[in-house]
């Protein structure tokens, strides 16, 4: 069982982390944010087969190191090709990842687009690829960034720092009617009415304390216990802003197509709206028809290309819940390829 040391700095909950896989002598010490679920997705892979391994969302390095290192302890040699929006990122995994740089290639770009990473990587098809879904702990933390309302900012929640638009264009610009679909589809946010109204009254919104102050009174939800008000409206530009929906089923869809036979797509989400998304994409791929189910006779032509792995969706320990407060709400889903 891997040891583990759990500390605070400030806000931010860390691990020192020994990992110990049972008969494995190997252990490695490291202090960095704690990637969620790693037993899990160490124990959905099939490293037996493992040649390649294509990490969508590297973040700061914690999957790709997990998996490295424990190829590693039992001989295995094995590639990673790592992706990320987030340059900042990037350079962080970078360094996490120093003792393992000959046995990963890491490329700045969108996992939507990750068929011609593949290919131009010289890379045919791969035994399994890893989806890490949503904001990161490192976007969070970081308030220049403008993903949190827990310390005042400009506005951005881009990923990608280069791209055009950002949270402050969104709100700034759309319209009320946009705004409300914008809250609403992508924050489930019951009162998405009366906060797009808000922000349109107020503006020029240009600070994300300014934003989380007009969505609170706008709700009228001056006292909160867990949740503070503006989180769905939060997640729900963010979303928007990053295309988040359709980079996922993009890049879902062709991960599938990348997979060898018996390779396997892992997915890691962490709301509904996505995990709905993720389910979705994999229960149509798992089966043999999927025509409406008032029409009699298949005309679909379509045949499953995955096996789901599991029945149900993966959740973390309570252990894992207790140490990693941001595990709480992960989602784990493994499909085969058949």
């Amino acid at each position: 069982m891997p040891c583990v040391l759990l500390f605070c700095l400030g806000n931010c909950f860390y691990k020192l982390n020994i990992l110990d896989y049972s008969n494995i002598s190997l252990k490695v010490m490291r202090i960095y944010h704690s990637p969620v679920m790693v037993q899990e997705v160490l124990e959905s892979i099939n490293f037996k087969s493992l040649g390649v391994l294509v990490d969508c969302t590297l973040g700061s390095g914690g999957h790709s190191e997990a998996i490295l290192e424990y190829a590693k302890s039992i001989g295995k040699k094995i590639k990673i090709l790592a992706l990320d929006l987030d340059y900042e990122g990037i350079e962080i995994a970078k360094k996490r990842l120093n003792n393992n740089l000959d046995s990963i290639i890491i490329k700045q770009g969108n996992f939507s687009n990750i068929s011609n990473i593949v290919k131009e990587s010289g890379i045919d098809k791969v035994e399994a690829v890893l989806f890490d879904l949503g904001v990161s702990s490192l976007h969070l933390e970081k308030p220049i960034r403008g993903f949190s309302f827990r310390q005042d900012a400009e506005l951005d929640m881009r990923f990608d720092i280069n791209q055009t638009d950002s949270a402050s264009n969104v709100i700034n610009q759309e319209s009320e009617e946009t705004l409300k679909n914008i809250i609403r589809d992508f924050g489930e946010e019951p009162q998405a009415n009366a906060i797009a109204r808000s922000i349109v009254k107020n503006r020029p919104i240009n600070s994300t304390l300014k934003l989380a102050d007009i969505i609170v009174r706008a709700k009228k939800s001056y006292k909160y216990k867990s949740i503070h008000p503006a989180t769905q409206t939060f997640q729900a530009i963010r979303m928007y802003v990053n295309n988040e929906l359709d980079n996922i089923n993009s890049g879902i869809k062709q991960a599938i197509s990348l997979l060898k036979k018996s390779g396997r797509i892992i997915t890691i989400s962490y709301h509904s709206i996505e995990d709905r998304l993720v389910k979705k994409l994999l229960l149509e791929e798992s089966r043999e028809c999927i025509c409406p189910t008032n029409i009699l006779e298949c005309v679909c032509n379509h045949s499953a290309s995955l096996k789901l792995m599991f029945k149900k969706v993966i959740k973390p320990s309570l252990e894992e819940i207790r140490q990693n407060r941001r595990s709480r709400s992960a989602k784990l889903r493994v499909a085969e390829k058949i």
